[in-house]
């Protein structure tokens, strides 16, 4: 992400902040296939969270 200048600090919450944020953000200078990446990160990301949250409950 760096060499888009897109920074992120090393927490979670700053990065569940911040994807969602970078994705939405049309201006930024990431490529098609990179934004797509990262979505695609981003989705099993949050699948895998959901799916923590239902074990541990």
């Amino acid at each position: 992400m760096l060499e888009f200048g897109i920074v992120i600090n090393k927490s979670s919450k700053s990065f569940k902040e911040r994807v969602p944020e970078i994705l939405e953000d049309a201006e930024n200078e990431l490529s098609a296939p990179m934004r797509k990446g990262l979505f695609q990160m981003w989705a099993l990301y949050s699948r895998l969270e959901d799916d923590f949250k239902e074990i541990h409950i």
